[in-house]
């Protein structure tokens, strides 16, 4: 008996140590690897299933090269980056050099696109040209005119390149070009592609040496117009390294990737991290990345290999022609560096959403004994080390932005510089780097845990995959109040800084990691309102273009939606405190807000919400919700404050009214999209926070009705977000799914997406828009609001 208790013991003690020592599971695909993320303008990505068949992409699309060589035993391996086919400038982008160009908003004569034509009286410009708010606008184009007219006079003197010619341009809308008196093209584009023509024939038929003229007529009809356009030859890349290594594997982690390679009789295991770490704001927002490798052997033979990697300049350049420097010290701290930086330095000297920094310096270091950096014939900052039998290294990149952000007219520093300037940042980067490993491991391996008790291995993926892109979307400083400001960029939109309602569905990320955050994604717009001069009696829908932030630049507002958004998530804020305290310092604004919704009632008017690329919807039930549940929790928050009787007076209101929504909004078997439309539908994605915040507003036969009826809509790759389109949007699913509780249909309406996540044809960090029917994204990519993956967390763990 004794023998029995002791083997049951043992037994118990193995299941334990069993469970405790699992190692929970990263993603195998992603549409595109987190490599080095640190904020909206350092962020690389690689872009293919091997680390070696493409160029290192910045999450717009630009090339950050970023290549890795093993030598074994003499024969070159290829494990990082590919040259690629460049497109090298003819006549280079107007936003590149700002040549002088004429325009004209008016319908000129019908000789403006003739060599002969005399253009004195037109208007001057210089750069490219976009309506007021738009990226690029060196010349503002008139908003209340839907034509523009530009010629552009240059000079030819040099031979044409070999290589194919294309005509290069971004517009919004349509176009017409012209070269020399004769038509090139007509084509219609979006604002945020440039795009490139095959065109040799023609233009090599045309161009000549001396004057040359290249003429745009440019028609856009709403407030996104933006014009540029020159002329490029495609030159064909020469790969220096052709060989390869074979890629064993590949998993993505929340802050860190990790490759497995074989070269030769060589093992390469390769890391990337990048510690984000919500819970240390320090090291979170460091401007420093790590790859760090770790190289073995099949055999016990003797074996020559080396290790190299070069970093190119062009990570912090916002076109590759800008003229940069290089340069190789030693900093205070005793360590050697290698530093570019662009020749301009133009600080805080652009705004938009397709910009990259070019101003602060790039820094690549290494503290590895033995190893060597170096500045190439290219200027490339460069790595290498001669490896032993068993070695590791570590590469680590940082970036000094000296000043991040313009807040108010204030050139404002990043939070990371409280520890120091970059000598000292590195220096610590360096240090700490086995024990920033520890934390990372300890934190993938508790999220991921937590993320597949909640959702099982799919959801944890989705988790891990989308968590580096979040948290980089966004920048960390501190205002001159005081606060603390987590600014988001609205990536591949239109560039918002602290957009209300990105800020919304990103949320649950930080309600899951750090509650300082959250308060730092609304500090912004309380800021705005309470000290810089905003009037309207509902927020504003971002507070400038990054990184530039003076005061919204959207050119409409989102009452109602905007005003929802800040009662509802500064109520989970403090749901999650436990104490109101964070409401009461705005409860002026709260109030004034909460009041505005009742004033717009249950049946809301013309108005434009978060899915403003479906445009204005009057009678919209999903933003009905929203307000509903606005109102809600303004009642919720001042019953935390003990103020009872405002809070049962917005209470009972927002119960009024959801009974009223229940009632209008009744489709027999699910809820309509607006209560004008009796055979329309669409996701309730905004009942989750009636959930989260303990609200009971809408009965359970609303979840369910919804729930049953969603998974009689599924397409192939997701439930579409409402009944006037087949896309969707990633994030409202995953919001969606989480309104049941029973975990199968949770998983029955993510696993689509997931499916999505891993058989998606673009090579992008995740799109959140796309098609349901083919996989395709639709717009948007690399944006923040996938931070809405973790609701399904927050709300198990409340």
């Amino acid at each position: 008996m004794k023998n029995r208790i002791i083997l049951l013991c043992l037994s118990l003690i193995w299941i334990l140590q069993s469970a405790y020592s699992k190692e929970y599971k990263g993603a195998s695909r992603a549409p595109a690897y987190p490599l080095i993320t640190l904020d909206p303008y350092i962020s690389a990505w690689s872009v293919s299933d091997t680390l070696y068949h493409s160029t290192i992409r910045h999450w717009s699309g630009k090339k950050f090269p970023l290549k890795g060589i093993l030598m074994v035993d003499g024969q070159y391996y290829r494990f990082m980056g590919k040259a690629e086919d460049d497109w090298q400038d003819l006549i280079e982008l107007l936003k590149v050099n700002e040549p002088e160009t004429s325009f004209t908003n008016e319908c000129p004569s019908s000789l403006w696109n003739t060599l002969q034509y005399d253009d004195t009286q037109w208007e001057k410009g210089r750069g490219s040209y976009g309506k007021p708010g738009m990226p690029y606008n060196k010349t503002i184009w008139d908003s209340s005119k839907d034509h523009i007219w530009i010629r552009r006079e240059f000079t030819q003197n040099s031979d044409l390149p070999a290589d194919s010619l294309f005509l290069q341009f971004t517009i919004d809308k349509s176009a017409e070009f012209y070269l020399n008196g004769e038509k090139l093209t007509e084509t219609v584009s979006n604002w945020k592609t440039t795009r490139q023509i095959p065109m040799d024939k023609q233009l090599r038929k045309l161009l000549r040496k001396g004057k040359n003229v290249l003429y745009a007529h440019v028609y856009s009809q709403d407030w996104a117009g933006v014009t540029d356009f020159g002329i490029v030859s495609l030159k064909k890349a020469q790969e220096e390294f052709p060989v390869t290594a074979t890629q064993q594997s590949v998993e993505v982690l929340p802050t860190q990737t990790v490759y497995h390679f074989t070269a030769g009789n060589a093992i390469l295991k390769l890391t990337f991290t990048t510690p984000l770490l919500l819970d240390n704001l320090k090291l979170m927002s460091r401007p420093v990345g790590y790859i760090q490798y770790e190289i073995n052997f099949t055999d016990n033979k003797q074996h020559t290999a080396e290790i190299a990697f070069s970093l190119s300049p062009q990570w912090c350049l916002n076109y590759p022609a800008q003229p940069f420097t290089t340069q190789k010290k030693q900093t205070s701290h005793g360590m050697t560096v290698l530093m570019a930086g662009s020749k301009g330095q133009k600080i805080l000297d652009k705004k938009g959403d397709d910009v990259r920094i070019d101003w602060g310096h790039l820094y690549l270091t290494s503290a590895d004994d033995g190893s060597t950096l170096y500045i190439d014939s290219k200027q490339d900052l460069c790595y290498q080390n001669t490896v032993k039998k068993e070695q590791d290294g570590t590469l680590i990149i940082g970036y000094d932005d000296i000043y991040s952000i313009e807040y108010f007219q204030n050139w404002t520093k990043g939070y990371w510089q409280q520890e120091g300037n970059i000598d000292k940042i590195l220096y610590q980067a360096c240090r700490q780097k086995k024990e920033i490993d520890r934390q990372c491991e300890l934190f993938d391996q508790r999220l991921l845990k937590q993320a597949e008790s909640t959702g099982r291995q799919e959801y944890a993926e989705l988790c891990a995959i989308v968590y580096r892109q979040v948290i980089a979307a966004h920048k960390l400083i501190q205002s001159p109040h005081g606060n603390l400001l987590f600014l988001s960029k609205e990536n591949f939109s239109n560039g918002s800084i602290g957009t209300v309602d990105i800020a919304y569905p990103s949320m649950p990320i930080f309600l899951y990691g750090n509650l300082e955050l959250c308060k730092a994604l609304l500090n912004p717009i309380y800021e705005y309102c309470e000290h810089y001069n905003w009037s309207k009696p509902f927020p504003p829908h971002d507070i400038g273009t990054y990184p530039i932030a003076n005061g919204q630049t959207y050119g409409a507002d989102m009452p109602v939606e905007e005003s929802g958004n800040m009662l509802i998530l500064t109520a989970a804020i403090c749901q999650k405190e436990k104490k109101a305290d964070y409401a009461v310092k705005h409860w002026k604004l709260l109030s004034q807000w909460a009041d505005f919704l009742i004033s717009k009632g249950v049946d809301l008017d013309d108005q434009l919400c978060t899915d403003d690329f479906a445009g204005h919807s009057a009678h919209n039930c999903n933003l009905s919700i929203k307000s509903i549940i606005g109102i809600a929790a303004y009642g919720k928050m001042a019953l935390m404050n003990n103020d009872t009787e405002t809070g049962q007076k917005y209470l009972n209101k927002a119960r009024e009214m959801a009974i009223q929504w229940e009632q209008m909004a009744d489709a027999s078997n699910h809820y309509r999209l607006a209560f004008d439309l009796p055979d329309s539908w669409s996701q309730k994605y905004n009942l989750i926070w009636d959930k989260y915040l303990g609200l009971d507003l809408f009965s359970p036969e609303v979840y369910q009705k919804e729930i049953d009826y969603y998974l009689k809509k599924m397409n192939r790759y997701g439930l579409p977000l409402d009944s006037r389109a087949t896309y969707t949007k990633a994030d409202w699913i995953l919001w969606s799914a989480a309104l049941s509780d029973n975990k199968e249909d949770f998983q029955k309406l993510i696993a689509p997406v997931y499916k999505y996540i891993k058989e998606t044809p673009d090579r992008v960090p995740v799109s959140d828009w796309y098609e349901t029917t083919t996989g395709n994204k639709v717009d948007f990519q690399a944006r923040s609001v996938l931070g809405a993956f973790f609701m399904k967390m927050i709300l198990e763990n409340r």
